[in-house]
């Protein structure tokens, strides 16, 4: 048995499909217009597998983000008033910059109520796209595979299978972004390094597995169509190529 692999695409508007280049190891086995249907079988049956609802739970971060902006811009307005009210104080009369005990002088528009919804809507929205984003890959795996049942069942008798299976890959990192994580153990916690000592990391790279015969079921088992060879000569019946082989084998044996 020989395999082929065709990698599934990883981007989040693509998760699930894949390429639909011919692999030249399958021409003696399967078409090109066998292999793209199939492959048009799958990608299509996973197109329903992704709501567009989950894009919503995207506006957190993107609106935390945008609170945390307003709050520098918030904050840079502040210090710059409070500096231009400091340069004016009379210290010889000591009159008060703000009045601090007055509870009319905190406003819900100050930079730290900016900061701290900012921060708490990016990081709760992050873990909720996150949390989304992994059971949507679940998901479509599983879309995959009930897709694949249909597929090996069809293609049994050619001893063609179907199967979907995940393999680590290398991912090397560029200098730039080592040099600027290098302190952080976070992302240094996930780093690791070959012989040559190249930063990589591990990620999780989903194949399509197709296994075929070396030698594909010869047309003894399955008959292929072969349409007699007619004569272009008036009167000339067609030649039947079987039946003179038989005869012929009959002449040798006697």
């Amino acid at each position: 048995m020989d395999s082929v692999k065709i990698k599934c695409k990883e981007s989040f508007s693509s998760f699930g499909s894949f390429p639909k280049d011919y692999p030249v190891q399958l021409q003696r086995n399967l078409s090109p217009t066998e292999f793209e249907s199939i492959i048009n079988r799958i990608n299509n049956s996973c197109k329903s597998s992704f709501n567009k609802g989950y894009l919503l739970f995207f506006l957190g971060p993107i609106a935390g983000i945008a609170l945390i902006i307003v709050g520098i811009i918030r904050w840079r307005k502040m210090v710059s008033e409070f500096k231009e009210k400091f340069d004016h104080f009379d210290f010889s009369v000591g009159e008060p910059i703000m009045d601090v005990t007055n509870r009319d002088s905190y406003k819900p528009d100050m930079p730290l109520f900016y900061f701290v919804i900012g921060i708490a809507l990016f990081l709760i929205g992050s873990i909720l796209f996150c949390c989304l984003y992994f059971l949507f890959k679940r998901k479509v795996l599983a879309k995959i595979d009930e897709t694949l049942i249909p597929l090996n069942s069809m293609y049994s008798q050619r001893m063609i299978t179907f199967s979907l299976k995940d393999e680590n890959e290398r991912k090397y990192i560029p200098d730039y972004e080592y040099r600027i994580n290098s302190n952080n153990r976070a992302y240094m916690s996930n780093v690791k390094f070959d012989k040559d000592g190249n930063p990589y990391k591990e990620i999780e790279v989903h194949y399509l597995y197709i296994t075929f015969p070396l030698n594909p079921i010869t047309t003894q088992n399955y008959p292929t169509f072969q349409p007699p060879m007619y004569s272009i000569t008036p009167g000339v019946q067609p030649i039947n190529h079987q039946e003179n082989q038989i005869v012929e084998m009959e002449v040798i044996n006697n």
